[in-house]
Formats: C-alpha cells, structure tokens, sequence
C-alpha cells in the first residue's frame, strides 16, 4: 500500500484531485468533483450534487447525500450511490455498485460485476460480463445486457433478481450463454434474451416471455397468476411445475391459449396463442412426479375436465370421484419426463 495524500473541500463547489497513490478524498458540502487518479483511493461526496471518478486501479466510493455521479473507471471498485437518485458506473473490473436510496441508474460496465439498486425505482444494467443483478424494493428495471466476458464451459451466466415491487429484468441478447430470471415479489416482465434460459416470476401476477428456443419457465410455491408467451420456434420451451403433481394441474381452454392451474388455489398459467400454431406450444412438467404431458394428449385433458366442475378452494387433491373420472386421460397423457434444459 502506498500512502497518498488526505484532502478535505469546503463548503463551497470544489474540485480535488489524488496523486499516484492510495489517496482519500473528501468532498464535504457543495457541488464537488472528485479524481481519485492512480491508487487505490477511498473518495467521499459529501452533501451537495457531486462528480466522482475513481480513476485506475481498486477504489471504494461514496456518493453520500444528493444526486451523484460515479464512475468506477477501471479496477475492482466499490461503489455505493447513498440517498437521492444517484448515477453510477462500474467502468472495467469486477466491480460492487449499490444504488442506495433514491431511485438510482447502475451500469456495471464490462467483466464480471454485482449490481444492487436497493430502495427506489432503479434501473440496472449488467454490461458484457457475466452479471449479478439485485432490483430490491421499488419497480426496477433489470437488463443483463451483452454477455462476452466470462465463459464457462462455453457458456455465459448471468443472474437477475427483481425483489420487491413491479419489475421488468430482460436477459442478455449476445454470446453463447443462459439467463437466469427471478422476478421474486411483484407483477413482474421477464424477458429471456438468451436461448435456453430460467425464467421464474416468484410470487405475484407475471409475464414472462421466451426467447427463440429453450428457455424453461418455473412455477413454484405461490406463483400466482402468471402468462408464458413463447416465441414461435421448432424447439419448444418447457414450463415446469415443482409444487403440483399430475393429479393436480387442471388444463382448460380459453380462446387461443391454455391455462393451466393448480387445483384448489388461485395460482395458474396461461399459455399465450397456445392454439394458434404448434410452434407456441410449450412442454409442461410436473417435477413433482417427474412427468412430462404429451402434446398430442392435451385436448384430451381439456376435454375430460371441461365436462367438471375444477375442485374448490382450499381442495388441493382429488376426491375418489374426480379420480374415477380423470385417472384413465390423465395416465395416458403424462409420460416419463426429460431434462427441460
């Protein structure tokens, strides 16, 4: 460690600026612009709308009170806005960025990078890398963006969590790789970006919309009530049911779609234009019972339960006389499953 110099601004506007060295800067109160240079520099904003860049090498950065600007620059940087609606830019590194309070816009830049919006409405942009996104409370907006920098086994792998609120996460759109979507808490958007990715929404009413090929789209727990639309393509998706067994998901038609329910709660699925083509059709699995329906068995399904009445609330099996009725159709229709990925 090298030792640099400590400097203090005023009260006033003030611009500081470090050596090539380990240097903290304090900006205190007013409007301050802050050059952290070569070192590993510890910077602070103070009160006031302030300009802060941390230069080269690893430095930690504190934008503290009022709408900042932070920029990483290159290195590992840690960034963390504080209160009000902060901007803040990992540049190059493996860079931290926290949005803090206020509703904040994070861009981790490029290489591997780890993103927290915190409280507020945030957006959050991965940047090429393999990303680690985290929305928290408010109605972020998440985009893992392009995916070039990290490969494992040929793959690229980037995570994004919306948390609380209503939230939109879009998976990267480049590179060879998978994207994996938890809109957690909220009526959330899920876009895949990738082929082959997880999209699960967590609890609430979401949308959650696939990518060419591949993608599997998670049910579990409480789910709510939830839209799969699947891109037209020759692979089909998959939309897995972790929670359910095959005795109880109930398969009704309604238009061009499919829903898919679980017997008893207000959770379902609705398979957008599910009838329109066999290119929107999705593989549906019950992990439960390691099941996987056969699409040329689904009307069968519709049909027989159609002539029922769906069990009420709070009846999560079926009784002996839904099962003399629905045993034989549901048997035929459910098959060993097959890895959805």
């Amino acid at each position: 460690m090298a030792l640099g110099i400590n400097v203090n601004g005023t009260i006033s506007n003030d611009t500081l600026s470090g050596l090539a060295y380990d240097d903290t800067l304090m900006g205190l109160a007013g409007d301050d612009i802050l050059y952290g240079r070569a070192g590993n520099d510890l910077l602070y904003g103070g009160d006031g709308f302030d300009s802060i860049f941390g230069g080269t090498d690893n430095d930690v950065v504190y934008g503290d009170a009022g709408d900042d600007s932070l920029d990483g620059g290159s290195g590992d940087d840690v960034l963390y806005g504080g209160a009000d609606n902060d901007t803040v830019i990992g540049g190059t590194g493996f860079d931290k960025l926290f949005g803090d309070d206020g509703n904040d816009s994070l861009n981790g830049g490029s290489e591997k990078d780890t993103l927290y919006g915190g409280a507020g409405n945030d957006t959050l942009l991965g940047g090429t890398g393999t990303d680690m996104l985290y929305g928290g409370d408010g109605d972020d907006s998440l985009n893992g963006g392009g995916s070039d920098g990290f490969y494992e086994s040929s793959m690229t792998y980037e995570s994004l969590y919306g948390g609380n609120g209503n939230d939109v996460l879009r998976g990267g759109s480049s590179g060879l790789g998978v994207s994996l979507l938890y809109g957690e808490a909220g009526n959330d958007i899920l876009y895949s970006g990738f082929s082959g990715s997880n999209l699960n929404g967590g609890i609430g009413n979401d949308r959650l919309i696939g990518s060419s090929s591949n993608d599997v789209f998670s049910f579990d727990g409480e789910f709510g009530r939830d839209t799969v639309v699947g891109m037209v393509s020759a692979t089909p998706d998959a939309a897995t049911f972790s929670g359910q067994s095959i005795n109880q998901l109930w398969f009704t038609k309604t238009g061009n779609n499919l829903m898919v329910s679980a017997i008893g709660t207000n959770n379902n699925v609705t398979f957008s234009n599910w009838y329109l083509s066999d290119q929107y059709r999705t593989n549906i699995v019950s992990t439960l019972d390691n099941k996987l329906v056969r699409l040329d068995q689904i009307n069968n399904l519709v049909s027989a339960m159609a002539a029922l009445t769906p069990p009420s609330a709070g009846q999560t099996t079926l009784t002996q006389g839904y099962l003399d009725a629905l045993s034989p159709v549901i048997q035929a229709a459910w098959g060993p499953a097959i890895s959805p990925t």
